[in-house]
């Protein structure tokens, strides 16, 4: 269920700061950004809707398209992909067969995106693709497990499996990476030099694992229970929120040795890692 709180409504309607707390499994919503979506018809019957996994965060820059520059291998024109698979380069726009991109690279071979084809019965099956960058060939690899990322490590460029399997786009094919085994569920936050990943924490309130961040080149790993803000590389530190038993904790980790150099208690919640600030 979509819908604000009462606490929100009064919030707005004295023009103060919204302030922001976890639901039971409903999607809150502020009550400017509810309008701002009734007037677009965001909830008007037949609207696409996709759920996105918890550790998953939203980055405006691929709302609206994301671009990056290769003076060699484009000329300066603008490469963007967007949400419904569609992929642009300056006037001209090309549909893909996925009919839902929830994670794109633009790289110099062109744009690898992640993403599912949505059968007749509604069924989702996961296909990575590769958009050339002039928009004239789209190459498909159905996958049996749900991508969770592309990432480039050692000018390479890599497709992370939900398994924590990695795969090596080489000769114009994905091969396994056999030297790059990650935990499940992970997601790589750097990769430059070395790879720092973290795996979130089961969403389970009965279970007793954690989740946990780690460096296999540097040789750490540190249990910490995080689920809903992504960690993030915040100038030269890893900043991990633990949202464990309802208390917020933030902590800076030293890349290198993977120790907790700073922690502090937040009394709101955020939506960006690099959005604390340490004493």
């Amino acid at each position: 269920m979509f819908h604000t709180t009462q606490a929100n409504e009064a919030e707005h309607r004295r023009g103060l700061p919204i302030n922001m707390t976890y639901s039971h499994g409903c999607i809150h919503l502020k009550p400017g950004e509810r309008e701002q979506l009734f007037s677009i018809g965001a909830f008007k019957p037949g609207t696409r809707f996709v759920v996105h996994k918890y550790h998953e965060s939203f980055n405006p820059s691929n709302l609206l398209l994301v671009c990056l520059l290769f003076l060699s291998a484009c000329t300066n024109a603008e490469l963007a992909w967007d949400y419904d698979g569609s992929v642009s380069q300056g006037g001209n726009r090309i549909k893909t067969k996925l009919d839902n991109t929830y994670s794109g690279l633009i790289t110099e071979q062109g744009v690898f995106l992640a993403g599912y084809e949505i059968d007749s019965q509604g069924i989702n099956h996961p296909f990575a693709a590769l958009v050339q960058f002039d928009l004239g060939a789209v190459s498909y690899w159905p996958q049996t497990k749900d991508i969770k990322q592309f990432f480039q490590y050692q000018d390479n460029t890599y497709m992370l499996s939900s398994t924590g399997q990695t795969h090596l786009f080489q000769h114009k094919d994905w091969t396994e990476g056999q030297q790059l085994l990650l935990k499940e569920n992970s997601i790589v936050i750097d990769s430059s030099p070395h790879i720092i990943a973290c795996s979130p924490a089961p969403l389970m309130k009965t279970s007793h694992l954690r989740g946990s961040c780690y460096s296999p080149g540097n040789g750490w790993e540190i249990e910490l229970s995080w689920s809903l803000v992504k960690p993030a590389l915040c100038g030269e530190y890893l900043t991990v929120i633990e949202d464990r038993l309802q208390t917020l904790k933030a902590h800076q980790i030293n890349l290198i040795s993977g120790n907790i150099v700073r922690s502090i208690e937040l009394k709101t919640a955020v939506a960006d890692a690099c959005a604390v600030v340490f004493n």
